[in-house]
């Protein structure tokens, strides 16, 4: 009798064990799953975080350099298709203005923008283990920092603000923990591509 039982616990532990596992496999061949962490690095274009904006035309001929912005992000799958995180984002610009009446007089910022910021996203489910289409949104604030040059330099430095983005976007999966993503809308920048890595 008591043979019979442990054999049916074993057999019964086996399918358990076994059921768990194919579990666990159907889950992580899945492009998205609860329980999962992603780290994204990103560049952007253009550039939405900038001082473009400012009518500095007005003081003379406005010239712009810009840096692409670039971002690293960090998500955790709450659920199978929510997601919590940070953002974080970098861009630098430099403004120049020629006097118009005085082309020696050239005067202007080399401004540095930082983004910080929760990101929350909606995954749509899908059954495949390679596609991961996504909606996101973003709440944060913009450092901005800004250093004048010139001699006559009158222009006002801009002031720190709140940020916020949305997003559509997908990533599609080389390697389970690797792949590449796309995503547009609206923020730090109109497009963003770049890597995930999960684990």
């Amino acid at each position: 009798m008591k043979s019979k039982i442990i054999i049916t616990l074993l057999v019964l532990g086996v399918f358990l064990t076994a059921d768990a596992s194919a579990a666990s496999r159907k889950k992580k061949k899945k492009g998205f799953y609860e329980g999962q962490k992603t780290v994204h690095v990103g560049i952007g274009f253009p550039s939405m975080v900038n001082t473009s904006k400012n009518d500095l035309s007005i003081y003379g001929e406005a010239k712009t350099k810009a840096m692409p912005p670039v971002s690293l992000r960090f998500e955790s799958a709450v659920s199978n298709n929510i997601s919590f995180g940070g953002f974080l984002g970098y861009s630098k610009e430099t403004v120049t203005v020629t006097d118009r009446t005085n082309p020696k007089n050239i005067n202007g910022f080399d401004y540095s923008f930082t983004v910080v910021g929760a990101r929350a996203g909606f995954h749509i489910p899908l059954k495949s283990k390679k596609l991961d289409p996504y909606g996101a949104l973003m709440l944060g604030y913009t450092m901005i920092k800004g250093k004048p040059f010139g001699e006559n330099n009158y222009f006002d430095e801009p002031k720190n603000k709140f940020a916020y983005s949305f997003h559509t976007g997908i990533n599609y999966y080389i390697q389970p923990k690797f792949a590449l993503f796309a995503e547009v809308g609206y923020g730090f920048a109109i497009a963003n591509v770049g890597a995930t890595i999960r684990f």
